[in-house]
């Protein structure tokens, strides 16, 4: 059967079309799946990748496997190469900086080994098959010829029908996800080679991080803030409310000496990068990784230093982190930035494996004790002091998460899950997570209980959503949820204002 699709082309063999719609439709797939599961994205792209476009206009010219397979190994990995540090929220050139972490943890490196290895042979299986069919075609330039012709014509009358103003329609012939990764790729380099600083940014708050907003005036003596790893708000207000509400089931509201009502007081706030972003938001006030990565190349230029200011009120200041001093010896400097923003007293898990009774924690890819062994620590050291700042940045339910059930309550757990389940979409990997979340946020609630005058005001607050891409697509990408504990609560600062 033959089809005369468009004038001055030969006759067209019908089957030939089809074969190629099949390698097309089975790229689409591909992508789109990738773009689900990597990068969480919630939208389809019906134009494949700049490189398999570039690979069939080889193939077209010069049939071979071997340049085909290249441009197809090259696409997916240049996919990859972006969309991985960006899923965990990290600059690209930063987050391949980190090359000491190859040293640090070497099951994790054999295992990302092997799965490159088997992503590699994947791609290569998928393009032979691909080629397979492709090398059957009778007339393969001119149905390839054909096809993008009707592509790029469809899509340029769709352009010409929904036009963008601040787009340009060149630009919108190229994918949507192929013009984003190569912006990004240039974004995130000048912001690496930059490193400026910019100020936190919430209007929620008044731009002001929640520790500045709660935390950095007189009126607590002896204050806590704790960090609490990949701990987001899901996207759902709904499902997020009802873990709010079982979440506030660990604090019961408490009265102070004039009979108020202490709190807990549950809300949101923005959230801009990783981890180090998220340590620069709430001890330094300031917006993103490179606000952080700036600190560290020049500190006396930091508008905003919670410590240094608590310091100046006569108050110790402590930091605790579960996890090893070894992990960020580049750019996420764990210890150049607690020696730099000016903490008096820091320990990490070469000293807190020390303690009786601090297992070694294998829920999360780090070198750790459990977290309560950590928070422990924090109250112990803050008893010493008659006026302080404590800081503990948790580690155990980092991605990628898994719950060690061996020591874990059963009833407790299949109690927790019959009813939390339903609220991350029947997703155990989400659920375990947060069940794990809940019982550190036990372990602080049931010490708070025991010393309740040890705290004047506490603050626990996620640092970013959970970037495991088993859930990713659950939780906002913007808003990380906190509990504030204190006697007071701060009427909102204005812009002009500055503790």
């Amino acid at each position: 059967m033959k089809l005369n699709l468009l004038p001055g082309l030969k006759r067209l063999p019908l089957t030939d079309l089809i074969k190629f719609l099949i390698v097309y439709v089975a790229q689409l797939a591909l992508e789109n799946m990738l773009r689900h599961t990597v990068a969480a994205a919630d939208y389809l792209v019906f134009s494949p990748s700049l490189t398999f476009f570039a690979g069939l206009v080889v193939y077209a010219f010069k049939p071979g496997f071997r340049w085909f397979a290249l441009l197809q190994l090259l696409g997916f990995a240049l996919f990859l190469m972006c969309y991985i540090p960006h899923n965990y929220y990290f600059n690209l050139f930063s987050f391949y900086s980190r090359y000491d972490y190859l040293f640090l943890n070497t099951r994790a490196v054999l295992g990302g080994l092997l799965l490159a290895s088997l992503c590699l042979g994947f791609v290569l299986l998928f393009a032979k098959m691909q080629f397979v069919v492709l090398a059957s075609l009778r007339k393969r330039v001119q149905v390839i010829i054909t096809f993008y012709a009707i592509l790029l014509g469809g899509k340029a009358v769709w352009i010409l029908v929904n036009p963008i103003p601040s787009v340009s329609a060149a630009s919108r012939m190229l994918t949507v996800a192929d013009i984003s990764t190569f912006r990004s790729i240039g974004i995130d380099y000048e912001k690496f080679a930059t490193g400026v600083a910019t100020r936190y940014r919430c209007a929620g708050l008044n731009n002001f991080s929640p520790s500045w907003h709660y935390l950095s005036d007189q009126n607590g003596d002896r204050d806590l803030l704790i960090l609490m790893e990949s701990w987001g708000t899901l996207k759902d207000p709904a499902l997020q409310r009802k873990c709010i509400n079982y979440l506030r089931g660990l604090f019961p509201a408490s009265r102070a000496d004039n009979g108020k009502v202490t709190g807990p007081l549950f809300d949101e706030a923005c959230f801009h990068g990783n981890t180090a972003s998220a340590e620069g938001r709430e001890l330094l006030n300031v917006n993103d990784e490179e606000s952080y990565q700036s600190f560290l190349n020049n500190p006396k230029l930091a508008a905003f230093n919670i410590v240094k200011q608590k310091k100046m009120q006569q108050r110790f200041t402590i930091a605790g982190f579960t996890a090893s001093i070894a992990y960020g010896r580049n750019w996420s400097n764990a210890e150049g930035f607690r020696k730099l923003i000016g903490f008096d007293s820091r320990f990490y898990y070469e000293d807190l494996a020390k303690r009786p009774a601090a297992p070694l924690n294998r829920e999360s890819p780090y070198k750790a004790v459990d977290d309560e062994v950590m928070i422990d620590s924090l109250f112990e050291e803050s008893q010493k002091h008659a006026k302080v700042f404590a800081y503990g940045l948790t580690i155990n339910t980092h991605s990628q998460f898994t719950l060690d059930h061996a020591r874990v309550d059963p009833v407790e757990y299949r109690r927790a899950r019959a009813l939390m389940l339903p609220c991350f979409s029947g997703n155990i990997h989400a659920f375990d997570q947060f069940f794990r979340i809940s019982r550190i946020l036990r372990h602080i609630s049931v010490r708070l209980r025991e010393q309740p005058r040890l705290f004047d005001r506490v603050l626990i607050i996620g640092d970013h959503a959970n970037p495991d891409i088993r859930s990713r697509e659950l939780y906002s990408q913007e808003k990380v949820p906190y509990i504030f504990i204190g006697s007071t609560v701060p009427a909102g600062r204005s812009e002009k204002q500055q503790p």
